[in-house]
């Protein structure tokens, strides 16, 4: 009868630790989401620089500068 209470508090302890690590890992899967899309943001903002970039030196006749 006690092995099946120790067993059962066992295994309580592992599902309430599974729990809190489940909980963890899905905060940091949505931390890491908002991450994500405030990085697309700034490679949008950087293609819109760097093509106004292109555009002005095209503009101003400067064909020796050569973007990378």
């Amino acid at each position: 009868m006690y092995l099946v209470i120790a067993v059962s508090a066992r295994v309580n302890i592992v599902y309430k630790w599974v729990a809190k690590v489940v909980k963890d890992i899905w905060a940091i899967d949505h931390q890491l989401s908002k991450l994500r899309g405030s990085l697309g943001k700034i490679k949008d903002k950087l293609v819109f620089i760097r093509r106004g970039i292109t555009i002005l030196i095209y503009n101003a006749r400067l064909p020796d500068i050569e973007l990378k």
